[in-house]
């Protein structure tokens, strides 16, 4: 059975690659920028460092970044620091009124008031 998977796997990934080969069609990536370079993306600007682990999107549409040094969220002026973890996160979830923050080992949960 395993095989038999397989092989269909390799069948689709051929037949849809040799339609992308053949396709003379332009390709465009769609982006959304939140706010300008010079409004924050650098530590110069604010940010605890230059390297950006993982970023998400609160509820009020302000981007909330990760980086080696800390949680930090954008309040539109500028980038506040969250509360202090005791690992890196990697990775940032928004829920419906929180924010999960997860690293290689652990994972905490920050409530929006603080």
């Amino acid at each position: 059975m395993r095989y038999l998977i397989a092989g269909v796997l390799f069948v689709v990934g051929v037949s849809a690659g040799s339609q992308a080969l053949e396709a003379d069609t332009e390709f465009f990536q769609e982006s959304k920028t939140f706010f300008s370079a010079s409004e924050g993306f650098t530590k110069s600007e604010g940010l605890p460092c230059d390297s950006v682990l993982a970023i998400t999107i609160d509820g009020a549409g302000k981007p909330i970044a990760s980086t080696d040094m800390g949680v930090v969220r954008y309040t539109g002026k500028g980038w506040m620091p969250l509360p202090a973890l005791d690992f890196v996160a990697t990775r940032l979830v928004m829920g419906k009124h929180e924010l999960y923050a997860a690293g290689e080992q652990a994972v905490a949960v920050l409530s929006e008031g603080g």
